[in-house]
């Protein structure tokens, strides 16, 4: 019997040493303990039981990339007028080009509070994990003798 209640403890002491806690980088991409990148549909299973944390998180999943839409389209524009104004012989700033430069104009604020809101959205579920999850063990004695009380809040 005291064999198992050891292995039992053990058990329990492994897991909550691999209990892992998620961070963010500075691009906004979210790493486990392990220093590895957590795929955005990994993170979502894991934010499913705090909706605060996932309807943020979301948004800025959102935000980042209505960004890149706007970036990347005004790019592609900038470019493709370039290319026409280089094999037909025309000016090259045109309104494909003024275009361009709104959109990316546009995209770079949408884009730049993104990795802001992801960091806040790991940090409330790091804490609410933190606090969800309250392991205590204490050495309790009787008049029988004494014992180890281990209790999950």
């Amino acid at each position: 019997m005291k064999h198992n209640l050891l292995i039992v403890f053990i058990f329990l002491l492994h897991i909550n040493c691999y209990s892992q806690l998620l961070k963010t980088n500075s691009y906004g991409s979210v790493l486990n303990e392990d220093k590895t990148i957590v795929k955005p549909e990994d993170v979502k299973k894991l934010l499913a039981n705090y909706p605060t944390q996932l309807n943020e998180y979301s948004l800025a999943i959102k935000k980042r990339n209505l960004g890149n839409i706007f970036i990347y389209s005004g790019v592609g524009l900038i470019f493709t007028d370039l290319l026409i104004s280089l094999t037909k012989d025309l000016d090259f700033p045109k309104a494909l080009s003024a275009v361009g430069f709104g959109a990316i104009s546009v995209g770079v604020p949408i884009k730049l509070g993104y990795s802001k809101k992801i960091q806040n959205a790991i940090n409330g579920y790091n804490s609410k994990k933190e606090l969800g999850y309250n392991q205590k063990l204490e050495i309790i004695g009787n008049p029988s003798g004494l014992g180890i009380k281990l209790s999950f809040n």
